[in-house]
C-alpha cells in the first residue's frame, strides 16, 4: 500500500463549478459592490472649485472625499499645488483628479 498521498488536481474543485460559474460571482460582486459617481450641477462645481482655491490661497489643511470605483476615501493635508490644465490638486505633493474630487473641508 503506497502511503503517500496523491493531487487530484482539479477534481476538488469540480463540486465549486458546478454550484455557481466564476462569471456569476464576479457579476454579481461588481454589480453590488461599486460606487456610483454622483453629477454635479455646474454651481456646485464652481463652490467645489472656489473653496479649494480659498483653501490653497490659505495654505489650510484640507480633507478631500475621493470618489473611489468601490469606496471613497479621505486625504488629509495642505494643498501644495493646482494643475488647471490637467485638472489636478496636488495634496502634499501628491495629485488627485479634480473630476474625482467629492468634498472638501478646511479651517
Amino acid at each position: 500500500m503506497n502511503n503517500k498521498s496523491e493531487d487530484r488536481g482539479m477534481m476538488k474543485w469540480a463540486a465549486f463549478h458546478s454550484v455557481i460559474s466564476e462569471d456569476e460571482i464576479n457579476t454579481y460582486i461588481n454589480k453590488n459592490t461599486k460606487n456610483i459617481k454622483p453629477e454635479f450641477s455646474e454651481d456646485q462645481i464652481m463652490e467645489l472649485e472656489s473653496l479649494i482655491v480659498e483653501a490653497y490661497n490659505s495654505n489650510s489643511i484640507v480633507t478631500l472625499t475621493i470618489f473611489g470605483k468601490y469606496k471613497n476615501s479621505f486625504v488629509t493635508g495642505i494643498i501644495t499645488k493646482l494643475d488647471s490644465i490637467n485638472k489636478l490638486i496636488f495634496v502634499d505633493k501628491k495629485p488627485y483628479k479634480f473630476d474625482d474630487i467629492l468634498n472638501i473641508k478646511y479651517e
